[in-house]
């Protein structure tokens, strides 16, 4: 019967392998997430993140339209600091609550804390991440222009 797999008396015809283990819970754990290298343009201030990388959010607020920054929400276990953040810039503005990192060398915005979370969550800026290719990546818009008031 060709490609037919047989579990629990019914066939399967087509599916292969690894969905059928999928599907029966087989796998001891699920694939290793990812381990990205950021930086900013200098190398001054260096970081690694693990995640599974799949969606960003492309703000169009004043700063992160003027800056090019798209934005991977991360939570800090993820984040691997390998540059002290007191070596960082920090740029505070409008409620204060945000906080922006970027290198006082080069420019490069490299991390954020957003203002509805400054403490619990992190935002890579997508673009300071070696080997990502953004046009693969699902873009999420967000009108950060109109729902962001200062």
């Amino acid at each position: 019967m060709g490609n037919a797999i047989r579990g629990n008396g019914i066939e399967r015809p087509g599916r292969e392998l690894a969905e059928v283990a999928a599907s029966m819970n087989l796998f001891a754990k699920e694939v290793p997430e990812m381990t990205y290298n950021g930086k900013c343009h200098c190398g001054k201030i260096a970081f690694d993140v693990e995640g599974d990388l799949t969606e960003i959010i492309e703000c169009n607020c004043s700063i992160c339209y003027e800056s090019g920054y798209l934005h991977w929400m991360i939570d800090p276990s993820q984040l691997r600091i390998k540059t002290p953040l007191k070596d960082a810039s920090l740029y505070l503005w409008g409620t204060g609550q945000a906080r922006h990192y970027f290198c006082p060398k080069c420019g490069v915005a490299v991390l954020r804390n957003p203002r509805t979370s400054p403490d619990t969550k992190f935002s890579v800026n997508v673009r300071c991440l070696a080997g990502v290719d953004v046009s693969k990546l699902k873009v999420t818009q967000f009108d950060g222009r109109n729902k962001l008031k200062v």
